[in-house]
């Protein structure tokens, strides 16, 4: 019988650990035969380097035995840029919640049913200021990093607010050939800043995660894998219109990306270190945090894998639910929040669900940011709350029969709200 290609990586991540990589490089193993991917002439890579770039290729098709632990050690197997603290920390008063239950399909499942059945590595609710509930699971630990996956694109968006206020950017109708030279030509083009908040650039883009082949993963996660600097760039040059733009919804990855290209040109710097000045070190956070970068020492991936501990996620969602306002001065410009987390894009959605600038919206009054494998930043401004969820939700192949529920987090975290409320 053939070996499928997850079987062959469920296989090799089974057999190698992160922390065989790092005894490999602190060994000073052999190099590999192979030259580095990006062609260096003479330049070999070593054992640790070569293994790190594997798993990072398939970072989306990873087993449940290799998720938890890479997850909170990317900066081992991809390059990171770090996003600097302040010297003084945010502290908030605690008030715990009790027992928690809530109503899911008929079922009533506690706390620690969600904590399992969702695979939750950290859960974080704070009301009014005060922290009600702080949990963890899968071996993470307050102090250490987690991915955000795509919950940084709505860090993104906040960080063009900031670009605005700073008028580095005039507005959201500039077109991304104005501060991205290399998509000059392309479909890209006369795509507006606004249509890419927004996901209407229009361009043709497969976001199937499963599929080895689509945009995502050959010419997205396998470049920053393979530290190919400019190579998603020299991709998305490429690609075809499929509709006009601001016509159109279809989440893309790549339209996140050209915002960050187009950040660094108006900002004339690194996106790690404008946030941090403008935000992060403003905020009150515990540690660093980190972007994630297209090639060592190269462009900040401005749509994926950002990392940050779990209460830091959630001073930066205090931040936002304050409208903008970081170490007692106002950094985003007046009614930005509220205009980035209205509905905005033509997404259709039975639910009522709608999107903003890269943030998630919903009937409630909730907006939220989200990403793959369940991580998510949710903010009710109405309830002065703010819920966080780290996870390592598996593939459904991976997950028992029954287990995976489509209206279990939205229940969840209705009943925390409320109960938090009550506290």
């Amino acid at each position: 019988m053939p070996i499928s290609r997850r079987d062959m990586l469920t296989a090799t991540t089974g057999a190698v650990s992160l922390a065989a990589l790092g005894d490999l490089g602190m060994a000073g193993a052999a190099n590999a035969a192979a030259a580095t991917p990006d062609g260096a002439a003479g330049k070999a890579e070593t054992n640790e380097r070569f293994l790190a770039r594997l798993l990072g290729r398939d970072k989306l098709f990873w087993s449940p035995n290799v998720q938890p632990e890479g997850y909170k050690s990317l900066e081992r197997i991809l390059a990171t840029r770090p996003i600097r603290r302040g010297a003084s920390v945010r502290t908030f008063p605690r008030k715990e919640i009790g027992p928690l239950t809530y109503q899911d399909q008929t079922r009533t499942e506690t706390l620690d049913d969600f904590m399992k059945l969702e695979h939750v590595a950290g859960i974080i609710g704070i009301r009014d200021g005060v922290i009600r509930l702080e949990r963890y699971g899968l071996g993470l630990k307050p102090t250490e990093h987690w991915t955000s996956m795509s919950m940084v694109k709505s860090i993104t968006s906040t960080i063009v607010g900031c670009a605005l206020h700073d008028r580095l950017v005039p507005s959201l109708d500039v077109e991304v050939a104005r501060y991205v030279g290399v998509l000059k030509g392309s479909a890209y083009a006369d795509v507006t800043l606004r249509q890419l908040l927004t996901m209407t650039s229009g361009i043709q883009w497969d976001e199937n995660y499963m599929n080895p082949q689509a945009d995502v993963n050959l010419h997205y996660e396998k470049v920053i894998a393979d530290r190919q600097a400019g190579g998603i760039l020299a991709h998305l040059a490429t690609l075809p219109r499929a509709h006009p733009p601001g016509t159109y919804f279809h989440y893309n990855t790549g339209d996140t990306f050209v915002i960050g290209c187009l950040l660094t040109a108006a900002i004339g710097g690194h996106l790690a270190d404008y946030f941090s000045n403008r935000i992060w070190s403003r905020i009150g956070t515990e540690q660093d945090a980190l972007f994630l970068l297209e090639s060592d020492d190269g462009q900040e991936v401005a749509g994926s894998s950002a990392s940050a501990t779990l209460r830091d996620y959630a001073r930066f969602g205090e931040f936002i639910l304050g409208g903008g306002i970081a170490g007692g001065r106002q950094v985003l410009p007046e009614g930005w929040v509220v205009e980035a987390t209205k509905p905005s894009a033509p997404r259709e959605d039975p639910a009522g669900g709608g999107y903003g600038y890269q943030w998630w919206t919903s009937t409630d009054g909730s907006f939220a940011a989200q990403g793959f494998a369940g991580q998510t930043l949710r903010i009710h401004p109405a309830n002065k709350s703010v819920i966080v969820i780290l996870s390592a939700l598996p593939s459904k192949e991976f997950r028992p029969v029954g287990e995976a529920s489509l209206t279990r987090r939205a229940n969840f975290m209705r009943a925390l709200d409320a109960m938090m409320g009550h506290a």
